[in-house]
């Protein structure tokens, strides 16, 4: 009885602006079927924005799995791969283009849920590598626009002049 009142109130609690602080691949990036915002989320929780939806992330299914090593495997094996050498993430860019139509350079939740499958792989020199290019993508991808930004604070004319008003 204590577990399911334990798993009901994890369900129902909302993001918090902390809980937004950490932005990096490691923090799950969930999203909102109701109205589409994206927010970070380590457990289930409610859409910071319309509160009918909890936050879903995406794992990769078995064909998308395998679409993504059949890239990997395509790394040539005699190669000491590093991720900051311009032609050898444009080689592996391509074969993610090949070999990975699903894949988006420019969506974080697509990104991250590539490098979780990778990270339950054996560690190999291609899938390290593809690991630390992913790393690396994720952090220049830009930010959904729905993305739940908790500090972000638009000031509107009569909030900005109720925020200048002295308290006598």
């Amino acid at each position: 009885m204590l577990a399911i009142h334990a798993i009901e109130r994890d369900i129902l609690a909302f993001p918090t602006a902390e809980s937004q602080d950490d932005t990096g691949i490691n923090h799950p990036l969930v999203s909102c079927d109701g109205c589409g915002t994206k927010w970070h989320a380590d457990h289930q929780t409610l859409c910071p924005t319309c509160a009918r939806g909890v936050g879903m992330g995406w794992v990769l299914d078995e064909d998308h799995t395998l679409d993504l090593m059949e890239a990997v495997s395509y790394l040539d094996e005699n190669t000491m791969y590093d991720p900051e050498t311009e032609n050898e993430t444009g080689e592996f860019r391509n074969l993610l283009k090949d070999h990975v139509p699903w894949y988006n350079m420019s969506c974080r939740q697509t990104i991250q849920a590539c490098y979780a499958a990778l990270l339950l792989r054996e560690p190999h020199p291609k899938v390290n590598f593809a690991i630390a290019f992913l790393w690396m993508e994720y952090a220049e991808a830009p930010e959904h626009e729905m993305t739940w930004r908790p500090y972000e604070v638009t000031y509107t004319e009569d909030k900005l002049y109720d925020s200048m008003m002295p308290s006598w």
